[in-house]
């Protein structure tokens, strides 16, 4: 048994590109080698800035040889079939042997597949991997015809045992294999060899790289809690800046600087933003103020001075960046209380948001028209709602955000508080934003909460009436997320409201089905994901008014926990075998059978206790269906199981009187209609 090491080195790899590389390496070629023959115990990637590595352990020396007999057409079948055996097998027809059997002679074809040596295999799997490697983007440099992430300068790939290490022939773009590799760039940038995965992981951290990514995010951590250590700081928690600085170190030095008194003034947003954006600066708040007076960067290299020119030269370029903001922020103060914030919003219609749409003022006065209407509809402050409405896009024709367009919604709500409006505004025009992606909380003030509804709602209405839709894997105006966001906020804040409704106190002028299926498909998907079986889904999507999103959830949840009983299936198939002969008759006679039951037609008990159980059980459902007790209303459905199995083991229903017949199956039709109240039972999969 041997291992395999491989390193691809070239200059530096983007931080948001690294993840899925490693990702992307270690699924690849694992795929190859299963496809290969060759055998391994394990398979493991690492990448830092400047490379992508991988190691192979316990991979055999060669593949296993084999010899396979297939058997062909007569040997007097039509030359057609003969040539496609000869194709199959990628065999002359000299080559084939003739066997004699009692139908017949026949063709047989023996394979033999040799056993092939690692390296050789390797070689072919590197080079192909290479050649398609799937960097979402990539560049070619030189005369050469590779295209990689940045230009690739190395390749070392070695097969080891305890014996030798062998150096993979491998030559692709100009570029030789090897059993050599590079340290840091700046403080150990020489050559060096190595003869295993041990070797080169220990002569790397010797060289100053830290090649495993998960130590280096630790490694930053641990420095800037040590960093922390008895000052009145704290951290402002930032896990993408995290992720995004261990893949801009493979030595990381975490430095601790202050900001200059002039700027501590300075939002807390700005400077977090400032910092973050443009030079990858962690924030610290004081403890004791919660301003942000401080900050840590993460150099790339020791320094004899203890990183104080790195500090120095950062601290500089941060003030300058500062100072331009502090700059920009006076002047958007000074314009408010000159002229008021309501003047940026007369402003916004130099925005424009979509060409075919129009401009951002436009936009806001249909937001503002939307949150009053939602405010009703809610019993929230119909006069905040509109306020936050009014104001939520005003800072984008501010400068700060016009230099900093990260902070939209963050100065809203700084120049709300400004404008002497309420906190309970102010935050809404941060918050209405809310949620940005998957992770993100929703608002939960009732004011943000309906500003953030109206704008994602105007913002889907808008595209939808101009036929921007999504299509396939294009979403360019991320109108799925939009989606989604306004689904979490109903649901996450137990929102009572139809989406059918939104949209008709909207008054958007299209035909309003389709954007309500894109709503309910964005629905299904993020329920599944949230670990919700399928076909209950279905089963309740499927139900009456999908499109109160709230009270299908609490039907999915009570379905969930409804089906959990064993004694639950059996309602499943009772209902099943309703259904099932009703279709079936409807289907045959071409009729449906939704007529009143009539009780005078009876004429077995069978069938009177079942209509009288039914109605008895119809009444409560409606009673538990009124106030939103899905539970309730689905363990109601128990008491029909043996009276349904009563009724079909003593009463026929194709019956020579096509009255009795008729009546009976509208007693079907009405048993189905009772029992899919909640949800559609003929969707749940049951076992048999």
């Amino acid at each position: 048994m041997s291992e395999m090491l491989l390193e691809l080195f070239s200059e530096e790899i983007p931080a948001r590109m690294q993840k899925k590389a490693a990702s992307d390496i270690k699924n690849l070629f694992l795929k190859q080698l299963n496809e290969s023959g060759l055998s391994f115990l394990s398979i493991e990637s690492f990448v830092t800035p400047r490379r992508l590595t991988l190691v192979v352990d316990g991979l055999s020396e060669s593949t296993i040889s084999s010899m396979e007999e297939r058997k062909g057409p007569r040997v007097d079948a039509p030359m057609v079939a003969i040539e496609g055996f000869l194709r199959g097998t990628n065999k002359k027809i000299s080559e084939l042997e003739r066997r004699k059997e009692k139908k017949g002679e026949f063709f047989y074809a023996v394979i033999k597949t040799p056993s092939f040596k690692a390296p050789l295999i390797i070689s072919e799997i590197v080079q192909k991997l290479i050649r398609n490697f799937p960097w979402p983007k990539s560049m070619r440099w030189g005369n050469g015809t590779l295209r990689w992430v940045r230009p690739l300068k190395s390749i070392l790939c070695i097969i080891s045992n305890k014996e030798e290490t062998k150096i993979v022939p491998i030559q692709i773009n100009g570029l030789n294999a090897s059993n050599e590799t590079f340290g840091h760039s700046r403080m150990f940038p020489d050559k060096f060899q190595v003869v295993s995965f041990d070797d080169y992981k220990t002569k790397l951290a010797s060289a100053k790289v830290l090649l495993n990514s998960e130590f280096r995010r630790h490694q930053i951590s641990d420095q800037i809690s040590n960093l922390l250590k008895g000052k009145k700081l704290s951290l402002v928690p930032d896990e993408k800046l995290l992720d995004e600085v261990t893949g801009l170190v493979e030595w990381p030095v975490s430095l601790l600087g202050r900001i200059l008194p002039e700027f501590c003034s300075l939002p807390n947003e700005i400077l977090q933003i400032s910092m973050r954006e443009h030079q990858k600066f962690f924030s610290l708040k004081n403890i004791e103020t919660g301003l942000i007076e401080a900050f840590v960067t993460v150099a790339n290299i020791d320094t004899l001075d203890r990183g104080a020119l790195i500090l120095s030269g950062n601290s500089k370029v941060l003030s300058a960046r500062l100072a331009d903001a502090k700059f920009f922020l006076d002047n958007d103060l000074a314009f408010i209380r000159k002229n008021g914030y309501d003047s940026f919003v007369q402003r916004l219609n130099q925005i424009t948001f979509h060409n075919k749409i129009g401009n951002q003022l436009e936009r806001v006065k249909r937001i503002k028209t939307l949150s009053r209407c939602l405010a009703l509809e809610l019993d929230a402050n119909i006069d905040e709602c509109e306020t936050a409405a009014w104001f939520c896009k005003a800072d984008l024709i501010s400068e700060v955000v016009r230099e900093f367009p990260a902070l939209q919604g963050a100065m809203g709500q700084q120049y709300a508080i400004a404008n002497g409006n309420s906190n309970v505004v102010a935050a809404a025009c941060a918050e209405h934003y809310l949620p940005m992606g998957p992770s993100d909380p929703v608002p939960k003030n009732i004011v943000s909460i309906i500003v953030a509804l109206a704008d994602k709602i105007d913002t889907l209405a808008s595209f939808w009436m101009i036929n921007e839709k999504p299509t396939g894997s294009k979403d360019p105006y991320a109108l799925r997320r939009m989606a989604i966001g306004a689904i979490r906020i109903i649901l996450e804040n137990s929102i009572n409201i139809s989406l059918r409704n939104i949209l008709i106190l909207g008054k958007y002028k299209f035909e309003l089905d389709g954007l309500i299926e894109f709503f309910i498909e964005r629905f299904r998907i993020h329920l599944i994901e949230k670990g919700f079986k399928s076909d209950q889904v279905a089963a309740c999507l499927a139900s009456e008014n999908p499109d109160t999103l709230i009270f299908t959830y609490r039907k999915i949840e009570a379905l969930s926990d409804f089906l959990k009983n064993p004694d639950s299936d059996n309602i499943v198939k009772v209902f099943k075998r309703v259904n099932n002969l009703l279709r079936g008759e409807e289907e045959k006679d071409g009729v449906s059978y939704t007529l009143e039951t009539s009780r005078k037609f009876f004429k077995t008990k069978e069938e009177d206790i079942l209509f009288r159980v039914l109605n008895s059980i119809d009444e409560r459902i409606q009673i538990d269906m009124k106030i939103g007790n899905f539970s309730s209303a689905l363990l109601e459905l128990r008491e029909l199981d043996q009276p349904i199995t009563n009724f079909f083991d003593h009463v026929q229903i194709n019956v020579d009187d096509k009255i009795v017949r008729r009546n009976r199956l509208c007693l079907m039709n009405e048993i189905c209609v009772v029992m899919s109240k909640v949800a559609l039972l003929s969707e749940v999969d049951v076992v048999p």
